[in-house]
């Protein structure tokens, strides 16, 4: 089981002083349990309206976040051993958390939230691990299908859009679009939907499996340009070659792509979630939120990580640092960056647009929101019956 000395003493600290400042205050715990990392939003249940100061986190709100990677223990059947070594940093990650939380009072077991995303929906042993996730932790893990992950990813959008943490930067005026998009990259895939800001129960998404960094990370060393298996320990493509199969296969994708034909001649403002874009910032949610990237910025990173990535004199090379765990964690940045960030660039030439928003408050503060706010009408309208929403129990809300 995970203890005080696995967490960072900094994480503890600062852990330790958010309950301490909200003793008493009923608590929610959301887990976002995904592909690459696990993330932990801690909250009032009261939900902070959309542009409250609140949302910049201490002492209102929680984060942390443990990247263990677990899809590398996902074999090429798509079985996840439950005996798997990141799977069981996972459970301790969720048990540490819960348990502290119970024992201080803050919370009760009805407002303990898992969910987990695409990794999840791939494996061919699901139930096997889902019961073994139940056992080890108390709690059920929720898996959410690519509809329900979208549109969670989408109203946190809605609910925060007009949010921003400094005075240098401002958040775009929505009512002067048509439509605003959002590209939410996670490990497994990356979903894209929009919504309408005059009319907000009018969205739409559209989900892209093994498109995410983590599944874009494999097929680099495990397939060639024509989709081949390759063998990346005693592999002979050089870095180069790689990159242009990478390259290829993202544009083939979305070559044919038709998705929102019908938005073509609307005047579109595009935000994005996601580590590779993130990273581009270097900054806690509640700053990156609203920051703006140019099309040409992240096409000048992504030459920059590829001119990185020649160092390696072969694909073999690299991987064989990625098993042992030998990359630096400057380098694992970068790959995960290079992997990633020409989703957002591709996606962005397809619509004709110049730039993009990036998205502070991710998958799970949609959660947050559709569990517990009250706050109805500025957001896309679904219900999902796997998901029962908290405050029609009597839980507190805005």
């Amino acid at each position: 089981m995970m203890n005080r000395h696995t967490i960072n003493n900094h994480i503890l600290e600062r852990f330790h002083k958010f309950l301490n400042e909200n003793e008493g205050a009923p608590l929610v715990v959301i887990f976002d349990i995904g592909t690459n990392a696990n993330r932990i939003l801690i909250a009032p249940k009261r939900v902070p309206s959309g542009d409250s100061i609140q949302w910049i986190g201490h002492p209102y709100l929680f984060n942390d976040s443990g990247f263990y990677l677990l899809g590398e223990d996902v074999d090429r059947a798509n079985k996840l051993s439950t005996r798997s070594h990141r799977l069981g940093k996972t459970i301790s990650f969720i048990r540490f958390y819960v348990r502290e939380l119970l024992e201080k009072g803050n919370l009760k077991k009805e407002d303990v939230h898992l969910f987990g995303t695409e990794i999840f929906r791939w494996l061919s042993n699901q139930d096997e691990v889902l019961n073994h996730f139940h056992k080890e932790t108390g709690f059920p893990l929720t898996v959410l299908s690519e509809d329900e992950e979208s549109y969670l990813s989408l109203i946190s959008l809605q609910y925060t859009v007009g949010y921003t943490a400094e005075a240098h930067h401002e958040a775009p005026n929505v009512s002067d679009y048509d439509l605003v998009f959002l590209i939410d990259q996670g490990g497994g895939s990356t979903e894209v939907s929009y919504f309408d800001p005059k009319t907000p129960n009018i969205y739409e998404h559209k989900s892209i499996g093994k498109f995410g960094t983590q599944s874009l990370r494999d097929r680099f060393f495990d397939l060639d340009k024509q989709g081949n298996a390759i063998d990346p320990k005693h592999s002979q493509f050089t870095i180069p070659d790689q990159i242009d199969s990478l390259d290829s296969y993202i544009e083939s994708i979305l070559e044919n792509w038709d998705y929102f034909e019908k938005t073509k001649d609307t005047k579109k403002l595009f935000y994005g979630m996601g580590s590779a874009l993130h990273d581009m910032f270097k900054g806690k949610n509640s700053l990156a939120h609203n920051r703006n990237f140019s099309l040409n910025k992240i096409d000048d990173r992504i030459e920059n990580l590829a001119l990185n990535l020649n160092k390696f004199p072969k694909v073999s090379d690299l991987y064989a640092l990625t098993r042992d765990d030998k990359l630096s964690e400057s380098d694992k940045s970068k790959f995960k960056m290079f992997c990633g960030l020409p989703v957002y660039s591709r996606i962005l030439q397809k619509f004709g647009v110049e730039e993009i928003q990036l998205a502070g408050f991710g998958l799970r503060y949609g959660i947050y929101i559709y569990l517990y706010a009250h706050l109805r009408a500025q957001l896309a309208k679904k219900e999902f019956p796997n998901i029962p929403i908290a405050y029609k129990t009597g839980s507190e809300g805005t």
